[in-house]
């Protein structure tokens, strides 16, 4: 990290505080304000990803490849799976405590895992075996101690596992037809998903009483917060991925569960009512997390995205 030393950084403690502030705000808007057009605001943050991404390959600062019919057509499913990702994750974090969240989504990891040794023949190694072992018991010491239990929320946290491992797969699976680049997939990921989600919100949501209640009011701040965001942690995202290694990347990921966790408790009211074995459940995800994460970076070079200025 000599060359970038300071920029990585600042970049990686960017998408840690804007992770947190997004994770924060979709909890306040979902569950505490009980904000009720979430296709909207999901399509809203795509276009805005899209447009961000578009004026960070105008100042050079990134490359993806141009819109294609072909492309488009074949990655549509792709993005399909995204956005059932995305809003079975919303729907999660609407029901359950910020902590449950965090703890249960390292489920995912393992249906991931699972699912690579299956359709890639790729290998599960004894570390993987036990960080896997570690993130199901701090699932069941979770859920067993969540004084707050919603049987909804767990339903939604379940579809959430499978769908997000669904999509992981199946991207993989269809990123070598393509050759897709991390920001092409990103790109046309936000570029497909955010009209399907406007259509959803229009098909599907109460559009008379938002505008009653929120327009009707002046009580839309909320909905800004929330796209101000996932505005900053596109950005913030894409800047960290530029600047850092995948790897690194990777590991600052499972580093950043642990105070998403405890920012929960500390500012959502909801959240304060926390036993010891909660408490214990989410050091042991996070513990879990580190271990898978320093099991991946064994097994592979890390390799650091190029900077957009230099020569290919």
């Amino acid at each position: 990290m000599k060359g970038y030393s300071m920029e990585a950084v600042a970049a990686l403690l960017s998408y840690c505080m804007s992770s947190i502030m997004m994770t924060l705000t979709n909890k306040y808007v979902l569950s505490v304000h009980k904000f009720n057009l979430n296709f909207f605001l999901l399509g809203c943050q795509s276009l805005i990803c899209v447009c961000l991404l578009l004026f960070c390959r105008s100042i050079g600062w990134v490359k993806f490849r141009q819109v294609e019919r072909r492309n488009l057509i074949q990655w549509y499913p792709v993005s399909l799976m995204l956005v059932l990702m995305i809003y079975t994750g919303s729907k999660s974090i609407q029901y359950l405590k910020i902590s449950m969240f965090t703890i249960f989504k390292n489920l995912t990891i393992i249906l991931v895992a699972i699912g690579e040794q299956r359709m890639f023949g790729r290998s599960i190694t004894k570390l993987m075996a036990f960080s896997f072992s570690l993130m199901v018991l701090s699932s069941i010491i979770g859920g067993y101690n969540d004084i707050s239990f919603n049987a909804r929320g767990f339903a939604w946290m379940m579809l959430n596992c499978l769908t997000s491992a669904g999509y992981v797969l199946y991207m993989k699976k269809k990123i070598k037809n393509v050759d897709f680049r991390d920001f092409d997939t990103v790109y046309y990921n936000n570029l497909i998903s955010t009209p399907i989600f406007m259509f959803l919100s229009l098909m599907t949501e109460n559009w008379n009483e938002f505008m009653q209640d929120y327009f009707g009011d002046g009580e839309y701040v909320e909905m800004k917060d929330k796209l101000a965001a996932g505005i900053i942690l596109s950005y913030s995202t894409a800047w960290a991925l530029r600047v850092t290694a995948s790897t690194t990347y990777s590991m600052v990921g499972a580093l950043n569960k642990l105070p998403v966790a405890i920012s929960g408790m500390l500012f959502m009211k909801s959240e304060k009512e926390v036993n010891n074995g909660g408490v214990f459940s989410i050091l042991l995800a996070f513990l879990s997390g580190l271990l898978y994460s320093y099991s991946q970076i064994t097994l592979q070079t890390p390799k650091s995205i190029p900077l957009a200025n230099e020569k290919r």
